[in-house]
C-alpha cells in the first residue's frame, strides 16, 4: 500500500496518496438514520377488484376503489401493501395489506368473516364486479 500511494496515477496524473487525503477530507459524515430504499409500483385495479403484481393477484376493497383506478404497490419482503394515490378524508392511503404470495399465479384476498372485527386473509371465491358502494 505505501508504495502504491506514492505513485502517480496514470489517469489524473496526481500522487494517489495526496488525492486520497483530499477526497477523504471532502466526505461528509453519514446521516444518523439510514437511507430508506422503497420500491413502489403503480398498477390498475381490475373489474374484479384485483391488482396484478409479481405474477400474482391481490384484492382491494370494492368500496374504496373503482375499476382501472391506479393504486400504488409498496412491496416489502414479506408483504404487499396497496395504497391509493390520493388520501381519503382522514388522510389515510392504505387500502389493503397482504402476505406476499409465494410463486406465481396465486390469488390473495382479504375476506371479512361474520362476527370478526378484522379482515382475515383467505382465498378468493366467486369473483364479483368491483363497484364503488
Amino acid at each position: 500500500m505505501p508504495r502504491r500511494r506514492s505513485q502517480i496515477h496514470k489517469t489524473h496524473r496526481e500522487v494517489i496518496g495526496e488525492r486520497a487525503v483530499r477526497e477523504h477530507a471532502a466526505l461528509k459524515p453519514l446521516p444518523p438514520t439510514p437511507y430508506l430504499v422503497a420500491e413502489r409500483h403503480l398498477r390498475p385495479v381490475g373489474k374484479d377488484c384485483l391488482v396484478a403484481f409479481g405474477g400474482n393477484l391481490y384484492s382491494v376493497p370494492a368500496r374504496r376503489v373503482r375499476p382501472r383506478q391506479l393504486v400504488e404497490i409498496r412491496p416489502p419482503k414479506s408483504q404487499v401493501m396497496l395504497h391509493s394515490t390520493a388520501p381519503d378524508a382522514s388522510g389515510e392511503t392504505l387500502l389493503a395489506m397482504h402476505p406476499r404470495a409465494v410463486g406465481r399465479g396465486a390469488r390473495t384476498a382479504t375476506v371479512t368473516k361474520p362476527g370478526r372485527a378484522r379482515p382475515q386473509a383467505g382465498s378468493l371465491g366467486t369473483p364479483r364486479p368491483c363497484r364503488a358502494g
